[in-house]
């Protein structure tokens, strides 16, 4: 378990499948995702099963998000794509229970995360990618360091027109110099 302030990392459990499904087969959560169809309660049992076996293979660690003062589940976040050999990895998160939205769980999720990639996982670079709309998410990747380092033109079509797909990333440099002095031991 990772613990911060006011959340808390830990493993996902089968579960959990109920939980995450009251609110990810919502549109308005899932237009941050990319997914636009409904879930079922199989596949994210079998999701979270997958990222178990993901786990142990050392390609992928997933997370369950939670509130501290309520104990709930509010979303998930990961690191995907995993490579020892290069150091880095992907990023992911979503806070899929809407209520927590605006509140900087995400932030501390995510600075959270960054200590865990870099200072445990040995980790050189995170990277993510993040859709031009979702204005919310790249103003929290960029106060945390992200820099964006390139895009993919007119990748996504949502509610009519169509946006960029953004790929930003930060390398443990950046991560230790802005983090310099304020690092909890």
């Amino acid at each position: 378990m990772i613990s911060g302030e006011r959340i808390m990392l830990r493993g996902l459990e089968v579960e959990d499948a109920k939980e995450i499904l009251k609110h990810w087969n919502d549109l308005e959560v899932q237009q941050f995702t990319g997914r636009y169809s409904p879930t079922s309660l199989q596949e994210e049992e079998d999701w979270i099963r997958a990222g178990w076996e993901a786990r142990e293979k050392r390609v992928q660690h997933v997370f369950g998000i939670v509130e501290k003062a309520s104990s709930r589940l509010v979303g998930t976040t990961s690191f995907n794509n995993i490579s020892a050999l290069h150091r880095r990895a992907g990023f992911g998160i979503v806070i899929w229970n809407k209520s927590f939205w605006n509140k900087g769980l995400g932030s501390e999720t995510l600075d959270l995360m960054l200590r865990f990639g870099f200072d445990t996982l040995n980790l050189h670079s995170i990277s993510l990618s993040v859709f031009e709309y979702n204005a919310r998410a790249r103003h929290v990747y960029e106060k945390l360091g992200f820099q964006e380092v390139g895009r993919l033109r007119d990748h996504v079509f949502y509610k009519g027109t169509y946006h960029d797909l953004i790929y930003m990333d930060i390398l443990a440099t950046e991560y230790e110099k802005r983090t310099q002095g304020t690092k909890k031991t």
